[in-house]
């Protein structure tokens, strides 16, 4: 029989081998699965980059570049995991997150990097080459400095940001007269997408001395949770927490005990939304207990901890007060009083006890839960765009159909217009022909004959005023059609602002052929039915005409009128006739002919500005269909399937160097 404490030893061997089978084979799966990941987004990435006129557009390209730099961070991802723990502090501006790296690293490593980190993360590391400093940036490329050298870099990152904000702060304060909060709104965000300086540095890592906290962590200074930014405040939690192996979350003691903890509450709840809340490799702190202790003595402190899980409870398992500045204070002057009183130790166990001494679990639970919100994040962003370029493809789509039928519509009016005034003239000119004809004979001069048949048998000037009038209301239907569809038939960013609410410095990132596509580049010069030019032919037209048939009379002036009249009156009428039918299919032809040419400049103007419009935001619409196609498709695939490993497949032997089989 086997003792009870060898059994026990056994189970402990069993489970604790159980467990590392586990890590290893959970931990390879996980860096295959970040690798199908990575492959996924990058193909997408490619397929992007190869459309015609990518590098101009305005929301394709913006939100393909937000994903690449948020997958470009998954082969670091990975390479972290063979490396030491990463501990992120995390907390907002003014809770002592720098005082407790400080602490946590023995020494006042943070005033080595005294900058807002508003753009970028500190790793403190002690396995860094002494005085050299390397910084990684977005493509991921890596940098190294001397320590002088790295501040003045940064240095310069942080004023051209601040330079940048000043530059929006003024564009925005010219612009904001007369605004509705809309407006406001649309031209906050354009200026900070085309204003607000950038930095290419996404992580610094710092040289520091070991100590038996460093021997196994690197410690992580996070940019405060919020960033206020044109008077607004921003949670950007979820732009680097995804990278975490393990988590120290800073409260405020503070605020709790002045009463302000729905503020605090609600500081801590919108962070957690963005990184799917709290799991066990979150460990939370109550700094500046020691001056709540200052104020109010233990029962203080004791009232402040109960408040404190009655708050925060349901989101951190435990809840550890201590005081950074006391711990620092106490290292630093060698003082065991300060120590204990900052109860820095209780952090520093569990720290051990949750990370070290399980360091590989946690690394693998932080780093599952960092990508899959990661591929959350990036399936959000692509959601977001695929609703956004269906919604302007419906748009243009629509506008198109609308604007072709228009045309027909447009075509087949001027077409019975042109139609209806001309039979109504030939017919009232063939009953002046019956009518009139035989008077020509009367007349003594071909002058007078000529001025005879253009005023009364085909009365020239009142078919004119006809076709001017025509003309005229052809020409501002059309133009009104034209300004209508110029306008319905943009595509553009914002709903509210446009283009000239815009300063120069942003106009002049926009590429030149963006220029030409506002309704205002459009002009009305071939617009020639707007001035009625032209209506003069139908008298140049009957001279030709006029003038053989003149002639025709004259030839039989040699005899009496009466028998002229007899011989030749037939076939004068059948003359002006055919002068009749020469004149109005001329006429009609013509018209229609400046109907067609005005009806296809419109349309051209209107179908670039359409196309043109939506390219600059997407790319051609020819490849809209493709777009979608491949953003839900890579949306699909960035699901959590096969990211866990089964305790059954690795006892049964399904996998092989964590590779399912």
């Amino acid at each position: 029989m086997i003792p009870s404490n060898r059994t026990a030893s056994l189970a402990k061997d069993l489970f604790y081998n159980m467990e590392k089978h586990r890590n290893f084979y959970a931990k390879n799966r996980l860096k295959e699965f970040m690798t199908e990941k990575y492959t996924l987004l990058s193909n997408m990435d490619s397929y992007f980059i190869k459309i015609n006129g990518y590098s101009n557009t305005r929301l394709l390209k913006h939100t393909n570049e937000n994903i690449r730099k948020k997958y470009l961070e998954i082969p670091k991802m990975k390479e972290d995991m063979d490396k030491s723990f990463l501990l992120f502090i995390v907390g907002m501006g003014k809770y002592g997150k720098s005082t407790l790296v400080n602490a946590l690293a023995s020494s006042r490593v943070a005033e080595i990097d005294d900058l807002p980190k508003t753009w970028k993360i500190d790793i403190y590391d002690a396995s860094q080459s002494k005085d050299q400093v390397k910084i990684i940036f977005k493509d991921k490329s890596v940098e190294t400095y001397s320590i002088k050298e790295a501040q003045e870099f940064l240095q310069n990152e942080e004023d051209k940001r601040y330079d940048s904000e000043d530059l929006i702060e003024d564009e925005l304060d010219k612009r904001s007269k007369g605004k509705s909060i809309e407006e406001l709104e649309e031209l906050k965000d354009a200026l900070s997408k085309d204003l607000l300086y950038q930095s290419p540095v996404t992580e610094v890592v710092w040289p520091v001395e070991e100590n038996k906290l460093l021997k196994n962590f690197r410690i992580v200074d996070t940019p405060g949770l919020t960033q206020n930014l044109l008077g607004e405040t921003k949670v950007r939690v979820k732009e680097y927490l995804f990278k975490a192996h393990g988590v120290v979350w800073i409260l405020d003691a503070n605020k709790i005990a002045a009463n302000k903890p729905k503020e605090l509450l609600d500081e801590v709840e919108s962070s957690f939304r963005q990184v799917g809340g709290v799991g066990k490799t979150m460990i939370a702190v109550l700094n500046r207990i020691d001056m709540v202790r200052k104020k109010g003595g233990e029962e203080a402190v004791k009232a402040v901890i109960e408040d404190a899980y009655k708050i925060f409870g349901d989101k951190f398992d435990k809840i550890i007060p201590i005081s950074a500045k006391e711990a620092l204070d106490g290292i630093e002057g060698k003082s065991e009083e300060l120590l204990n009183s900052s109860n820095f130790d209780e952090l520093l166990s569990e720290i051990e006890s949750r990370f070290h001494k399980k360091a590989q679990t946690a690394q693998i639970t932080s780093l599952k839960r960092g990508i899959l919100t990661l591929m959350d994040d990036i399936k959000l962003e692509l959601d977001e765009y695929k609703d956004r370029i269906s919604k302007d493809e419906e748009k243009r789509s629509t506008i198109k159909e609308k604007f072709n039928k228009e045309i027909d519509k447009q075509n087949k009016n001027v077409a019975g217009k042109i139609s209806s005034i001309i039979n109504e003239y030939k017919s009232k000119v063939s009953r002046n022909i019956e009518r009139y004809a035989e008077r020509l004979f009367d007349f003594e001069s071909n002058s007078s004959r000529e001025s005879y048949i253009k005023n009364t048998i085909f009365e020239v000037n009142h078919f004119e005023t006809q076709i001017s009038r025509l003309q005229r209301e052809v020409g501002f239907s059309l133009n009104d059609m034209r300004e209508y569809y110029l306008k319905e038939s943009s595509i553009n960013e914002y709903k509210y602002i446009k283009q000239s609410d815009l300063p120069v410095a942003v106009i002049g990132s926009i590429s030149s052929g963006e220029l030409s596509i506002t309704s205002d580049s459009f002009e009305t010069d071939g617009m020639s039915f707007l001035s009625g030019a032209g209506i003069s032919i139908v008298g140049a037209m009957l001279l030709g005409p006029a003038g053989l048939i003149l002639g025709g009379i004259a030839d039989k002036f040699g005899l009496t009128k009466f028998i002229a009249k007899k011989l030749k009156l037939p076939g004068l009428k059948n003359d002006l006739r055919y002068a009749l039918n020469d004149i109005t299919q001329k006429i009609d032809k013509k018209i229609t002919s400046e109907s067609k040419d005005n009806i296809d400049s419109i349309a051209k103007d209107v179908n670039k500005l359409r196309e043109d419009s939506y390219a600059y935001l997407h790319g051609s619409s020819d490849h809209t269909q493709g777009i979608i196609k491949i953003i839900k498709d890579t949306g699909e695939m960035l699901c959590d399937e096969g990211i866990d490993v089964k305790s059954k497949d690795i006892i049964l032997g399904g996998y092989k160097n964590g590779t399912k089989h």
